[in-house]
């Protein structure tokens, strides 16, 4: 299959990618679909930086936001020792 990469969808991507393993499981693979399939393992790992890279800076949000509300809450139940 000669598509440009770039334009392939990401279910289309794997779908393509799954092919070419199939392929090399019944033979070896053309020195044009070695290429390609080198070149659709780059992004797909690429693709998963990005997801590990997004879940690292939610984590690091929450981590934040749970500090502040810990916190906060330290900062009222002190109040509410204080006022009894």
């Amino acid at each position: 299959m000669k598509t440009g990469l770039k334009a392939l969808e990401s279910d289309r991507l794997l779908e393509r990618y799954h092919e070419l393993v199939d392929k090399r499981l019944q033979r070896p693979l053309e020195h044009d679909e070695l290429i390609e399939m080198e070149r659709i393992e780059a992004r797909l790992d690429a693709g998963d930086q990005d997801d590990a890279s997004r879940l690292t800076i939610l984590h690091d949000d929450w981590r934040r936001e749970r500090n502040e509300l810990v916190t906060l809450i330290e900062r009222l139940s002190t109040r509410l020792k204080d006022a009894s």
